[in-house]
């Protein structure tokens, strides 16, 4: 745990300088630094840790909790709204920078081991990966998540959740290096020993002499053996570079082996940098039977360094491929971003992501201009299945809209590679669908969620006057200007996606209409009256119950002008019906002495109709031909 205990401290001190840093560089670079510099230091406590995730191959995500869809930003994707900083290559700066501190600390737990061996066993390796793992797990609910309120909700800043597996190779393979790499390190950088142990725990390497010495002061041997000992003792300090703590064995020869030692004790006799072996504590042997070591030499130290060096980037950068490739730069990571924009309503988005495959007037109505309400946009999206492998994908696609769940299969395939490592996944498909709008050709444009359209903009026109747009899966309110002649009744209609969704324009006459239809009508009667024929042609009406050849002189009036309805029609070329209306006339019938006498009658007019169109503010009607 010593290991997880330094590298906090180390990470925690390095970070917290770069992130203060990169809240200052920001605030200055943004356009009104004295608001936003307020803004991140109240964030102080999250902003080193956000970067130190950022620089370790993490994620940061953004989500909206209504949707299950999620944003993540890391050092592949990162972006900024200063557009005269760069916050990439800084990343990739700070990301050279964690890598050194892992080395720092690796090699720091390299030098506590040379003094407490024990903990040197592989055995101990897991427990800083441990930690740190449960550590990333628990800390973003704690102390890192943002929750930043928008127009549309609330948002929930993190850093992912799978950064925690990132954060336990970090552990992994400093554990790694301190037992392979650090060895190598120290014996290659002696001057740098003092850097190295500096504050690690140690046992004192000399205690053990020192009691020896007393222990062993007390005995008297022959001054042969002395002179033994003494030749034998030549090599001990080139042997109290490569122990830990001798101890004194009780023998005869041991004094002489202690007093040889007794000078190592002194301050200008200290290693400078221990050979990291195991110890071999000295003992009563034959003179000239001092262990032998084999040295590395200086060729040997800078292979194995930089061996070591490489293969442990090697190791981290291929952990970080396959977890970068299988998250950032997959199918379904493209696919959430992509269904997110939708989400959002940021249609300009989603158009950068995927190609509508539409010329620049029918994409009119797919652009944020047209976006619907928060009410109205699709929610709970999320990815349910997956199918296909090799260059070609599938995604089905689950979401609320209306109330009412629906699905949509996306289309993914794989172009090639982004930055010659990465998979470079693209939406073959756009999750478009199609709104089917009737209205009058007397309506020259309508207007959908705010944007007025016209048939330029449609991506087919039928001749039952059906006029198609191209949306993305929203509800849409449709809507036409007013005329003189009609009102026109707003229509919604929910684009699920699934299916193509039609509407049409429920119109409504205006009096103004009725009344010119009406003037129209009353003018053909009073064309009508001028008539001297009992039955008038084209006209409506005619006399009851005479003959042609029994009566003259015919005069007609109109008593009662009939009732005008609109019975049909897009208001442009449309039917109407007259019902109602009396006509009186004048004649002269013949006697039965055959003289001429005066009479008159009404008539009802017959339940006549015709047709209407209107072009502008103009009128025109005609009558049915089977009216006469």
């Amino acid at each position: 745990m010593r290991t997880a205990v330094e590298s906090a401290a180390i990470f925690s001190l390095v970070f917290t300088v770069l992130g203060i840093i990169t809240i200052i560089v920001l605030a200055v670079e943004s356009e009104q630094p004295s608001t936003v510099l307020p803004l991140f230091t109240l964030l102080l406590p999250a902003i080193p840790l956000y970067v130190l995730v950022l620089a370790s191959f993490g994620g940061i995500q953004a989500t909206v909790p209504s949707s299950s869809l999620t944003q993540t930003w890391s050092l592949f994707n990162i972006s900024t709204n200063v557009p005269q900083f760069n916050l990439t290559w800084v990343l990739w700066v700070f990301f050279v920078i964690a890598v050194l501190c892992m080395l720092y600390v690796a090699v720091r737990e390299g030098a506590r081991n040379y003094y407490d061996p024990h903990y040197a066993a592989w055995s101990y390796s897991w427990q800083a990966p441990v930690f740190w793992f449960a550590f990333w797990l628990i800390c973003p609910y704690l102390i890192m998540s943002i929750i930043a309120s928008t127009e549309d909700g609330q948002i929930l800043i993190m850093p992912a959740l799978w950064f925690s597996l990132v954060g336990a190779i970090w552990a992994f393979l400093t554990e790694v290096l301190a037992r392979v790499l650090a060895p190598v390190i120290i014996q290659s950088m002696p001057g740098m020993w003092k850097c190295f142990v500096g504050g690690t725990v140690r046992p004192n390497p000399f205690a053990n002499v020192a009691q020896a010495t007393a222990q062993n002061a007390q005995n008297t041997v022959p001054a042969a053996a002395q002179t033994t000992a003494s030749a034998a003792a030549q090599q001990a300090p080139h042997v109290q570079q490569n122990v830990t703590a001798p101890v004194a064995t009780p023998v005869a020869a041991a004094p002489a082996v202690a007093q040889r030692v007794q000078p190592v004790a002194q301050p200008q006799q200290a290693p400078t940098a221990p050979m990291y072996q195991t110890a071999v504590p000295p003992t009563a042997a034959p003179a000239g039977a001092a262990p032998a070591t084999t040295a590395l030499t200086a060729k040997q130290k800078r292979a194995w360094l930089i061996a070591g060096i490489v293969a442990a980037v090697l190791v981290v950068l291929g952990i970080a491929y396959a977890v970068v490739n299988s998250t950032v730069f997959s199918a379904n990571a493209v696919a959430k971003h992509y269904i997110s924009a939708i989400e959002n309503g940021d249609f300009d988005r989603a158009n950068s992501i995927a190609n509508p495959q539409l010329n620049a007037d029918q994409s009119k109505l797919l652009s944020n201009a047209a976006a619907p309400d928060a009410n109205g946009r699709i929610t709970n999206a999320q990815i349910v299945q997956s199918q296909g492998n090799g260059n070609a994908k599938t995604l089905k696609v689950s979401y609320t809209l209306g109330g009412k769940q629906s699905s949509y299969d996306l289309k993914m395939i794989r172009k090639g590679a982004k930055g010659l490592i990465f998979s470079d996944w693209a939406i073959a498909e756009p999750m478009t669908t199609t709104v089917s709008v009737q209205y009058p050709e007397a309506v020259s444009s309508i207007t959908i969620n705010g944007v007025e359209v016209t048939e330029k903009n449609a991506k087919q026109s039928s001749d039952s006057s059906m006029t198609t747009f191209v949306v993305y899966p929203g509800t849409y309110k449709a809507s036409a200007k007013q005329s003189k002649y009609y009102t026109v009744t707003n229509g919604t209609v929910i684009a699920g996606g699934a299916s193509d969704a039609s509407s049409d324009f429920s119109l409504e006459p205006t009096d103004d209409l009725l009344q010119e239809i009406s003037d129209k009508v009353d003018a053909k009667l009073d064309e009508c009256a001028k008539s001297k024929s009992s039955e008038p042609a084209g006209c409506p009406f005619s006399a009851q119950y005479v003959s042609s050849s029994d009566s003259r002189n015919f005069s007609w009036s109109v008593s009662e002008y009939p009732n005008v309805y609109v019975t049909s029609g897009s208001m442009q070329d449309g039917d109407f019906s007259v019902s109602g209306g009396t006509m009186k006339y004048t004649y002269e019938y013949k006697s039965y002495d055959n003289s001429w006498k005066p009479e008159d009658s009404t008539t009802s007019i017959y339940s006549a109709g015709g047709t209407f169109h209107i072009d502008g503010d103009k009128v025109t009607v005609t009558f049915n031909s089977d009216n006469d």
